[in-house]
């Protein structure tokens, strides 16, 4: 997309970020009186989403959106924060790149996303920071960080997606009003690999590019179930804490709870379902990316930045995805809150773990689209140095 088209799409979505802060500004709601209508209807779930969508919007700094028992923020640090990364992650992922309206739209939501998921570790930063210097180190009870950011991050990103549709199908309108060509006999088109040598470059980048993820789950159940942390009273270590912070619960290859409990005392129905999930996000990765890397063959190659900001976003929507169908399918250990809270509850931990953890998963696919696109064009100028020659 070109730079004038990237800058208008962008000041497009950040339009609809000044009008929720407007929004939020103006319009004093108790989000726990927005569930009740909802529940009393017998559609408690969509009162829960609702509500915690609406709550999203009580992390703009003097936001008059509440939440019962809310503290409002204190600071407008996260509110500046989330402002310059979506405007930063928005223009990156549409500045190069396919100007198809539908892989436009994919692009500002998951930069929307991720830009809640930044904020959110910003906060969590802002509030570890904060205990420390009232109580000592970050242990004990963990600091109530603002998870608001995120479900504001999906919001904008809903809405904001939809207005970069429309925008990017103008054009498309347009042309086909006017009868004009719509480029599919450009240079670019006609050098297009040949398919089955784009479909093998596609599944090696993504293959590279979901090995730190794996690794990241590999990790992460080790050091939560067989490590110290392990013990409930972990918590009250500073490292358990961020362990717990930092890894999706549900994204980690999991043993059993009890690491003494390896002798054979496995309880199933904690273990398995985590690690079937896991092996789900990590196969959801590689399609994703196997998916992606396939449409840059059509010559609408991003450049490093894109790619890892591209990347990152994928991972903490499908994070976010298969949260929320665990939460609501999967039965939990023991009774609990309904499965749509926990669904939820789900999504916070998600998009923290992708935004944490998807830069990884962009660098790598990074690199290896760097070493396996420079081997291709090379052998492409070699066939046509000897095609030349021949003549």
């Amino acid at each position: 997309m070109s730079r004038r088209r990237s800058a208008f799409t962008t000041i497009a979505v950040f339009v609809v970020f000044v009008w929720f802060y407007l929004f939020a500004l103006v319009l004093p709601v108790n989000t726990s009186a927005v569930a009740e209508p909802w529940a009393a209807r017998g559609r408690a779930w969509l009162g829960a989403l609702v509500a915690q969508m609406l709550d999203g919007l009580s992390f703009l700094w003097g936001s008059l959106v509440r939440a019962e028992y809310a503290e409002p923020p204190e600071t407008a640090w996260p509110t500046l924060v989330f402002a310059v990364l979506v405007v930063g992650l928005v223009y990156a992922s549409v500045r190069t790149g396919s100007d198809r309206p539908g892989a436009v739209g994919v692009r500002v939501l998951g930069a929307c996303v991720l830009a809640g998921g930044l904020t959110n570790l910003f906060s969590v930063i802002l509030a570890a920071g904060k205990l420390r210097a009232e109580t000592g180190p970050f242990g004990g009870s963990a600091p109530e960080w603002v998870a608001d950011g995120i479900w504001f991050g999906i919001v904008l990103g809903l809405i904001g997606s939809s207005v970069a549709y429309t925008l990017a199908a103008l054009p498309l309108l347009a042309s086909l009003a006017t009868g004009a060509s719509d480029g599919t006999d450009s240079p670019v088109a006609a050098r297009r690999p040949a398919l089955s040598t784009a479909r093998a470059r596609a599944g090696q980048v993504a293959t590279w590019g979901a090995l730190p993820l794996l690794v990241a789950v590999l990790v992460g159940g080790f050091v939560w179930d067989y490590g110290p942390d392990a013990d409930p009273d972990a918590i009250q270590q500073p490292r358990a804490s961020w362990v717990r912070l930092v890894w999706f619960a549900h994204a980690r290859f999991a043993g059993p709870h009890n690491p003494h409990s390896l002798t054979g005392e496995f309880d199933t129905s904690v273990w398995l379902p985590r690690t079937l999930t896991s092996l789900a996000l990590v196969v959801l990765i590689w399609v994703g990316l196997r998916l992606l890397v396939a449409g840059w063959q059509r010559g609408d190659e991003p450049n490093g930045v894109a790619i890892v900001v591209r990347c990152a976003g994928l991972v903490a929507v499908l994070a976010l995805v298969l949260g929320v169908i665990e939460g609501a399918v999967l039965p939990t250990s023991d009774p609990g809150p309904a499965a749509y809270y926990v669904a939820l509850g789900n999504v916070t931990d998600a998009v923290r773990f992708g935004a944490c953890f998807g830069w990884l998963v962009g660098v790598a696919v990074a690199v290896s689209q760097r070493i396996s696109g420079g081997s291709i064009r090379a052998a492409d100028s070699a066939d046509d140095v000897l095609e030349g020659s021949a003549d």
